[in-house]
């Protein structure tokens, strides 16, 4: 069994008359197997800025959820339905129009090569304190 941590990548914008800015969801699980998300949605959604960034910068969010499921199947769609479902059941799945997809590590894909975190982009936690400084540090099995 593993726990989920759910997360934003997002371009910071202060204006959303223009609705072409998107933010992406990852995901990430905790314990022996890692799981992510990814998802666009409007710069409308409700979610959380970190401060400090500036418009045009990218970062992303990551929570834990009470959620959790055996990291037995080998099928990433598995993993794509739960992501889904925490999502929904935390108002940012359907009912915002954002599908999720997991990121996660399975005998044919490694959660490194499809957890889409930039080489700079910050992770922060939803109490906004810095958890890696971008994907190096994401990866290297220590977060901040």
């Amino acid at each position: 069994m593993f726990s989920s941590s759910f997360g934003s990548r997002g371009t910071v914008t202060r204006q959303c008359e223009n609705r072409s800015p998107s933010r992406f969801i990852h995901a990430a699980m905790a314990r022996s197997a890692l799981v992510a998300a990814i998802v666009s949605f409007p710069c409308n959604a409700s979610i959380m800025i970190p401060d400090g960034l500036e418009p045009g910068d990218t970062y992303q969010l990551v929570f834990n959820s009470s959620r959790s499921i055996s990291a037995t199947s080998s099928d990433i769609e598995t993993y794509n339905r739960f992501v889904q479902s925490v999502a929904d059941r935390a108002g940012l799945g359907d009912s915002e129009g954002i599908t999720w997809s997991a990121i996660v590590s399975t005998a044919d894909v490694d959660a490194r090569d499809n957890a889409i975190v930039g080489f700079d982009t910050p992770v922060y936690n939803f109490n906004m304190e810095k958890v890696a400084t971008g994907y190096d540090d994401m990866w290297d099995g220590r977060l901040l």
